[in-house]
């Protein structure tokens, strides 16, 4: 086994990064290649990197249409939010008119004194 380690050392020699001849070979050729890709990217500029779709043309019976759809839309949600609103008030009065159950336990201890006092 030791001699397959030595066999195959000379092999990694050129891989270990104490070896700067072989790393500054790749790291030259690679950087080459990037640069001449990029040199090459920047001269060929061919429009937007992001899909945009042709303009559609509306003519102005479809942008009545249109109109009137939002329209009818904003209204709705105009009424629902009202009931919504209606809703929140009414739950809102209810609950302020409502005696809580420590409210209550107060009138009553209060009660109590006052009939002991008599």
């Amino acid at each position: 086994m030791r001699s397959a380690k030595r066999d195959g050392a000379g092999s990694e020699m050129n891989h270990r990064p104490g070896n700067f001849s072989a790393t500054t070979a790749a790291r030259s050729a690679h950087m080459g290649a990037a640069t001449a890709l990029s040199r090459a990217a920047s001269n060929q500029q061919s429009g937007p990197l992001v899909y945009v779709p042709p303009r559609k043309v509306e003519t102005e019976e479809e942008k009545l249409r249109r109109y009137d759809r939002v329209m009818e839309k904003l209204r709705k949600m105009m009424q629902h939010e009202r009931r919504l609103l209606k809703a929140a008030r009414l739950q809102y009065n209810k609950e302020l008119s409502s005696k809580t159950e420590l409210e209550i336990l107060l009138k009553q201890a209060v009660d109590k004194v006052k009939s002991e006092r008599k």
